[in-house]
Formats: structure tokens, C-alpha cells, sequence
């Protein structure tokens, strides 16, 4: 112990060393700082010098100190001179500065003694540890070296007895060898003998697997002998087995489904099917070097039939009194379960059959192969098959007023979303999550449109209510006194347009569950829908704008075939509803932009590009009408002047009844636009032909004046002016009068009845529309016509004539 001391111990050039050294079982007094509570006077580079003295001290290399290593100043350099050190700071320093340099000297002698102290007290122990082990080492070695002469004298004796069997048994060892190869070879025969009792045996069990394992073994040493007789027979016979399990396996792989249940259904449930056996089944047929294609085939199919079982309950004719979304939250779970249990079996039994279930990531496992592209296929049709099926569903009946309501698709989607993420989930290679998007986009679309299809029927069948109720409805007959204010045909109009607007607050409200924040997988959609709703509303307008031109050129009607072409008062009726629309159209874009808000979508629908495609159409649907109505005019007053014998005549007592019927048709006109047209704010800008009030002088010079003034265009536009459509009406019948008077033969009593008809026709249209110049021009143009085609002219008297007049008149 002493020699091994004095060998590690380190140089003790100091008492406090020998001290330290002469206590081997003592301990370090109490007194004596560890190196982490050593005093640190000078800091970090107090700290530096310390270590550099001791390092020198122990001899492990050149101090590492501030200045130069050769310095006779430097404290840690091997060229230190103390008294060089000491007159250099007495010459250079103060006396305070000496006081603290001395202090610190102090300090840094008490720390380098602590140090050292710990430095050898830390050795010590490990000297001591060191000594230990060398000890025991030392009596360890003595003892192995006897193990180790022992074990190779047992060695050198299992050597000699291995010399010795091999020198016994090197005579025998061939025969045994050949022994054994025989032995091993009748036990294979006997396997073979056995083989076709061991597989009926195995079928009789089930035991295909087992059955399919015996062959295997078996089935190339029939194959090689097969040119025996004994071996032939025995191959035919296991060939005749295996060939009769083939068929009952794939008797296995053919599923039928059961009969669907008859009615609705409170429960769904998918279609039982024995996995395991379907999983054994192909394993073994695989086994048997069946294809492995066919297999496939075979497989997926029996499982096809399941889905397409489970998915009969979307079919659109069953489950009806059950709500959608009630089905689909049935079908949902069983679909995803059986979906997935089905990927799993065929990739346990087609894909991934060396490897087991955790060492597959499905997400990042690389598919690739013939047999992936099927499973691949197959998976993807089945859900869209799901998909197609729910669309289906929600879409039956979009256009009727059973159709499903919009909180009941909300909820259907967001359960087929629940199940597109399940499956996403656990198959991400399927990549459905697109597919469903643009299935739940379509369902949703495919409601807009049925909103918008019950819009476009609401207004067909509405037209048609009123083309119908127009023309059943008897005006009441002005002249007999029945009235002249029923307000039928406002009232008409007004309960259309109402239909209309209603419809219209209808759908938006229908529409506005699709828009609801708290729905999250539908925001994603919202600019869709609202740009495709502002689309359809657009489209809308310019729909009903078409069906008034179909009016307007005969090729709509009540019964939606071509056929005659409208009357006036339906033509009338027209121009009153396409001025309503016009009305309600900024209310109606203004409810639909609030209700479906989306940026960059209110810029679709331009609300003055469509009210000018109404006012178009209104204005040409008053043409017609006061075309149409002055035909009419025109058309009875010719027979009317045409029928007559003017050249015999009666001395005049009453008013003709063509001029009846001229005011008649004007008054009843003049209830008709009273209902029906709205006049345009500004009042009239003048009627057709530029009529114009004012008093006539009745003189020929007067008409001629007029005539030749400016020439009278009777087909001109008509404003929206109760007066001025009257007055274009009234225009067409006088000068259809005019021509016809020119082309009669007048006698005397024959010009005086034709001077009454004027005076009571010229009075009538003074009471409704006011004397209007261009209106006296056409009265005394038929007069002169009249007088240039009488053989006797004798104009009535004033007096007789305000009698005919006065007196009531006769009916036609």
C-alpha cells in the first residue's frame, strides 16, 4: 500500500502536503472549503492564475498567464523574480494600492492552499480505490489461472473421445446415411398413399387450408412420378378432389343478396356476410394456384352485391315516409364499417400478406400493381355509388311541391360529410374528399334550381290563370248604365303579381339555411351558391321577359301550344304586370343581395339593365294592344258603313249602331287602361302622332290646314299615358272611318244620320279624353268626304241635331 502510494501520489513539496498524506482513514477537516466554495477574490482572472500555478506546481504543463511566459514580473511565468516584483511595485504604486495588492496576494494564497487541499483529498480517495482493485484483481488472477488448466485438460479429453467414435462408427456411417435417406423416402410414399384419404377427409371437415397444404406438399412428386401407374392413379384421384373443393370455395364467392324488405323501414342494416370465410376461401383457392385475377374479381363482386343491397334503401321509390336525413344517418355508419372491413380483408389477402397489420401506414404505404388498381376502383365506385344514391334522393321530386326541405338536405350532407371524412381518414389514397365537395355543391345547386323551376311554374301557370279569367270576364255594358269601376282586371293583375312576389320571398327563405354561419362545411360553398342564385334570378327576369314575348307574337297561351294570338285585354293585362315587376324587381334583387351576401357576386345582377328590358317589352306589348284595338274599331266600322243603303236612308231619329258600338269600345278601353296601366312619373309626353289639345274651328280650311300641317302617323309609339293610348286607339278607328266614308254614296237623310254618328261619337271621346285638335281633324275630314259623296247635301239643323242626341239611344 505504501509502494503504491508513493508511486501515484503526487509531490508534497509543503508541510500542509505531508500532512495530508501521513492520514489515510482521516477525513478532510471541517474547516477546509471545497472548490466550489473556495473564496473567488480576483474574479474570473483570479480564477485563470490560480489554475495556472497549480497546473505548474503539478507539473502539467507551462502556465497559461496574462503576459509573456519568460517575465521576471509575471506571477505565473517559470522566470518569476520576487524581489524584482516587489521594488517594481513599491516604485510604482501607491500606498493604498500597495495595502490591496498585498490583500490581494493574501487571498489568492489562502485559495490556492484550499485548492490544493481538495486536490489532494480528491486523489487520495481514488489512490485508495485503485488500491483496492489491484488487490483483488491480483487474487482473481491466481484463481483463473487454475480454471483455465482445468478446462484445457477437459478439452484435450472430449478431443480423444471424439477421435475414438469417429475412428468406431466410420465404417458404419454410410449405411446409416442411407438408411435415413430411405426411411425419410417411405415416409413421403406413405404421405402420398394416404394423400387422398387425408384431403376427403380435410373436405368432409372444411379444412380447405389444411387440404391445400397436404396437395402442395404433394404435388410435385406426382407431378415427377406421374408416369407410374400407382402415381397416376393416385394424381388423378387428389386432382378429382381438389377439384371438386375448388368448386365448393367458389361456390363461397358467389353471394346473392336476400329479398329487400317490403315498405319503409324502421332499421337498416347491412347485409350479412362471413368475412372470415370469404378470407378463406381466397386464401386457399390462392394457394392452389387459382388466378389471381379471377380471384379478385370474385371477391370484390360478392362484396358489391352487399353495398348495392345496403344502398337499395336511397332507392327514390322506397323509404318515401321516411325524412332523408333519417336514412342516410341509418346507412352512414354501416356503410363506412363495411366499407373499410372490406379494404381490409383484400389487402390482408391480395396486397400486403407477408406483412403484418402495424407495419402498414395506409397514408404513406406505396400501392402500385394490378392488384391495387382494382381495390383501388372498386372502392371509389362504391362511394360514389353512396354519393350518387344520397343526390338521388334529395333530388326526387325537386320540381313539386314534395320536395325536400332545404333543412332536411343540410342535414343529410352534413352526414355524408361525416362519413367522406371517416373515410378519408382511414383511406387517404382514396382521395374522395373532391368528390364529395362537388356531390354536396351539386345537391345544394340542384336546390336552387327547383326554387327557381317552382318560380318559372308559379309564373307560367299564373299568365295563364289570367289569359283565362281575361278573356271569360263580360265587361259590364257602359251604355245600358251597369257600371264602369268593377276593378276585375286590376284586381287580376294585382293578385298575379302578389303570387309572384310571395313565390319570390318564398324561395329566399328556402334558400337561406344554405347560408347559415353555424353550418361549417358549407362556407366553403357560400360564393357558389350566391353567385349561382344571382345567375338564376337574372335569368329569371329574362325568362319571364321571354314567356311576354311569347305573348306578344302568339306562341303562348293557356294550353302552352301555338295557336291564335292574344286578346286585347289580356295584351293590356300584360303591360300592367310587366309594370309591377318592373316595380317590385329593385325589392326583390335588394332581399335576394341581403340574403346572400358574397363578395364579388352583387355586380350579376344589373338592376337597370333589367328594368329597361320590361319597359322594352311593356312598350311593345301597349302597341299591340292599340293596334289591336284599333283594328277592331276599324274593322266594325267599315262593315258597319259598308252594310248600309246610305242612298236610301230614313229621315234620322236615333244614333247608328256603329257609333254605339265605336263608343262603346272606346269607353270599355277607357276602363281597361284605367286599371291596368300605371303612367310613368312625368305624366304624358305626347300621344301617338303627336296628339295635341286645343279647340277646332270646324271649317275645311281648318282640316286642310291640319292636314297638310303634318302628316298624321297612326302606328307611332305610345306613351304610358292613360290619354295618349285612348287617343292612338281612337286615332286608328276615325281614320279607318275617313277611307270608308270616301268609298260610300251618300243620299240626303243618308248624310244627316252620318252627321248624328259624328256629332254622338265626337261628344262621347270629348267626355274622356277633352277636345283634341288632331281628334277634330279626323271628324271633319269624314264630313268633307262625306259631302264630296252626297247627291243631295242638306245638312241637319243645329237644333234637331242636339235633340237626336239629348234623347237616350237605342240599343244596337
Amino acid at each position: 500500500e505504501n509502494e503504491a502510494m508513493a508511486t501515484a501520489a503526487p509531490r508534497a513539496s509543503s508541510p500542509a502536503a505531508a500532512s495530508a498524506t501521513s492520514k489515510p482513514t482521516s477525513t478532510p477537516p471541517a474547516s477546509s472549503p471545497s472548490p466550489s466554495a473556495a473564496p473567488d477574490a480576483g474574479g474570473g482572472q483570479q480564477q485563470k492564475r490560480a489554475r495556472a500555478i497549480l497546473s505548474q506546481f503539478y507539473s502539467v504543463g507551462a502556465a497559461e498567464g496574462d503576459g509573456d511566459g519568460d517575465s521576471v514580473l509575471n506571477l505565473n511565468g517559470s522566470s518569476f523574480d520576487a524581489e524584482s516584483y516587489t521594488h517594481g511595485l513599491l516604485k510604482t504604486k501607491k500606498l493604498t494600492d500597495l495595502v490591496a495588492k498585498d490583500k490581494e496576494l493574501a487571498d489568492e494564497i489562502k485559495s490556492l492552499d484550499s485548492r490544493m487541499k481538495s486536490l489532494v483529498y480528491d486523489n487520495y480517495n481514488k489512490f485508495i480505490n485503485a488500491t483496492d482493485t489491484i488487490k483483488k484483481m491480483k487474487s482473481n488472477v491466481q484463481h483463473m489461472e487454475e480454471e483455465m488448466k482445468k478446462l484445457r485438460e477437459s478439452m484435450e479429453n472430449i478431443g480423444s473421445c471424439s477421435d475414438q467414435i469417429n475412428t468406431t462408427l466410420s465404417g458404419r456411417r454410410e449405411k446409416i446415411d442411407h438408411l435415413a435417406t430411405v426411411h425419410k423416402l417411405l415416409t413421403r410414399l406413405q404421405f402420398i398413399v394416404e394423400l387422398p384419404a387425408r384431403l376427403r377427409k380435410c373436405q368432409s371437415m372444411q379444412a380447405y387450408a389444411q387440404a391445400a397444404t397436404y396437395f402442395n406438399q404433394a404435388s410435385g412428386l406426382l407431378v415427377k412420378y406421374k408416369h407410374l401407374p400407382s402415381f397416376v392413379r393416385i394424381h388423378s384421384e387428389c386432382e378429382e378432389i381438389m377439384s371438386d373443393m375448388k368448386k365448393q370455395l367458389y361456390a363461397q364467392l358467389l353471394v346473392t343478396a336476400p329479398p329487400a324488405p317490403a315498405g319503409d323501414v324502421t332499421s337498416i342494416s347491412p347485409m350479412v356476410l362471413n368475412f372470415k370465410q370469404l378470407e378463406d376461401a381466397a386464401t386457399v383457392l390462392l394457394q392452389l394456384k387459382e388466378p389471381e385475377e379471377e380471384l379478385r374479381k370474385q371477391f370484390l363482386a360478392c362484396h358489391s352485391v352487399a353495398f348495392d343491397y345496403l344502398l337499395m334503401q336511397f332507392a327514390p321509390d322506397r323509404n318515401t315516409n321516411i325524412p332523408v336525413h333519417e336514412i342516410a344517418k341509418r346507412l352512414g355508419p354501416p356503410f363506412f364499417t363495411q366499407l373499410l372491413r372490406t379494404f381490409e380483408s383484400y389487402r390482408s389477402i391480395f396486397m400486403a400478406r407477408d406483412l403484418e397489420d402495424d407495419d402498414i401506414n395506409l397514408e404513406n404505404f406505396h400501392f402500385e400493381g394490378p392488384a391495387w388498381d382494382q381495390v383501388f376502383k372498386f372502392s371509389k365506385t362504391v362511394f360514389e355509388k353512396y354519393l350518387r344514391a344520397a343526390h338521388q334522393k334529395l333530388a326526387e321530386n325537386k320540381s313539386s311541391a314534395q320536395s325536400v326541405a332545404s333543412e332536411e338536405v343540410i342535414s343529410c350532407l352534413a352526414v355524408v360529410h361525416d362519413v367522406s371524412l371517416q373515410v378519408n381518414r382511414q383511406l387517404p389514397f382514396l382521395h374522395i374528399a373532391e368528390r364529395t365537395s362537388d356531390m354536396i355543391s351539386s345537391t345544394v345547386l340542384a336546390s336552387v334550381e327547383a326554387q327557381f323551376a317552382g318560380l318559372h311554374t308559379v309564373a307560367v301557370d299564373g299568365l295563364t290563370q289570367l289569359n283565362t279569367a281575361v278573356d271569360d270576364h263580360t265587361p259590364p255594358d257602359t251604355l245600358a248604365g251597369q257600371g264602369t269601376d268593377d276593378h276585375f282586371y286590376a284586381a287580376a293583375v294585382a293578385r298575379f303579381a302578389q303570387e309572384l312576389s310571395d313565390a319570390f320571398a318564398q324561395a329566399v327563405q328556402k334558400l337561406q339555411p344554405f347560408f347559415n354561419p353555424n353550418t361549417k362545411f358549407l362556407q366553403q360553398f357560400h360564393m357558389q351558391f350566391a353567385a349561382n342564385i344571382f345567375i338564376k334570378l337574372q335569368q329569371f327576369f329574362l325568362f319571364l321577359d321571354q314567356l311576354f314575348t311569347n305573348y306578344q307574337s302568339g306562341t303562348g297561351d293557356k294550353s302552352g301550344a301555338n295557336s291564335a294570338r292574344i286578346s286585347p285585354a289580356f295584351a293590356l293585362a300584360l303591360v300592367g304586370v310587366c309594370q309591377r315587376i318592373e316595380g317590385f324587381l329593385p325589392d326583390v334583387i335588394t332581399l335576394v343581395r341581403e340574403s346572400f351576401s358574397a363578395a364579388g357576386t352583387e355586380e350579376l345582377v344589373k338592376v337597370d339593365e333589367l328594368k329597361a328590358v320590361f319597359t322594352a317589352t311593356s312598350s311593345r306589348l301597349l302597341q299591340m294592344y292599340v293596334q289591336m284595338e284599333g283594328r277592331l274599331l276599324s274593322s266594325f266600322m267599315r262593315k258597319a258603313l259598308e252594310t248600309n243603303n246610305w242612298l236610301r236612308a230614313k229621315e234620322p231619329k236615333r244614333v247608328g249602331a256603329g257609333a254605339l258600338f265605336f263608343l262603346q269600345r272606346c269607353q270599355e278601353a277607357h276602363v281597361l287602361v284605367e286599371q291596368l296601366l300605371l303612367e310613368h312619373v312625368g305624366g304624358s309626353r305626347g300621344g301617338a302622332g303627336g296628339a295635341r289639345s286645343g279647340g277646332g274651328s270646324g271649317g275645311y280650311g281648318t282640316a286642310g290646314a291640319l292636314f297638310f300641317e303634318r302628316k298624321v302617323d297612326l302606328f307611332a309609339r305610345v306613351d304610358f299615358s292613360r290619354t295618349a293610348v285612348i287617343a292612338a286607339i281612337t286615332r286608328i278607328g276615325l281614320k279607318s272611318l275617313c277611307e270608308c266614308v270616301r268609298l260610300c254614296t251618300f243620299g240626303r237623310f243618308g248624310f244627316q244620320q252620318l252627321q248624328v254618328d259624328l256629332a254622338y261619337i265626337k261628344q262621347g271621346l270629348t267626355n274622356i279624353l277633352g277636345l283634341q285638335r288632331d281628334l277634330v281633324f279626323f271628324f271633319e275630314e269624314a264630313e268633307m268626304n262625306a259631302r264630296c259623296r252626297c247627291s243631295d247635301c242638306a245638312p241637319i239643323s243645329a237644333g234637331v241635331l242636339q235633340l237626336i242626341l239629348t234623347n237616350k239611344p237605342a240599343a244596337m
